[in-house]
């Protein structure tokens, strides 16, 4: 199953790191990356071809916002039922389908571990 995605994070580290961990994965079709909700949201407003299964948001906005986010999103066409995933700081939030995106998420993480675990190597003798 190939994904699309949309990431806001106000980090470009991060960005890289999850845009890193989702081409690891193998299955991204697509991930759309922005530093802030307004230009995620307008992105989805011009581009109404692009419809992602889930919408990562990262960011230390309010709850307010990031509530009028959702709404705004989730009332564009074909946006209904996409899963959003607010994080700040160790806090997760969902609004529509928990299980996938659960599943997702454990998947990256596993994912992750494999590529970056440090791998061993015998050591060579210098003559």
């Amino acid at each position: 199953m190939e994904i699309t995605c949309l990431l806001i994070d106000a980090d470009q580290d991060r960005r890289v790191q999850y845009y890193y961990a989702l081409d690891l994965l193998g299955n991204c079709k697509a991930c759309i990356c922005f530093a802030d909700m307004n230009q995620g949201l307008e992105y989805l407003q011009q581009h109404p071809d692009f419809r992602p299964e889930y919408v990562f948001v990262n960011v230390n906005d309010s709850f307010h916002a990031r509530q009028s986010f959702s709404t705004a999103v989730q009332v564009l066409p074909g946006m209904t039922y996409v899963s959003i995933v607010f994080s700040q700081y160790d806090e997760v939030y969902f609004t529509y389908d928990e299980y996938r995106v659960f599943n997702l998420i454990s998947r990256l993480k596993v994912r992750l571990q494999q590529v970056m675990a440090p791998r061993r190597k015998p050591l060579a003798h210098a003559g």
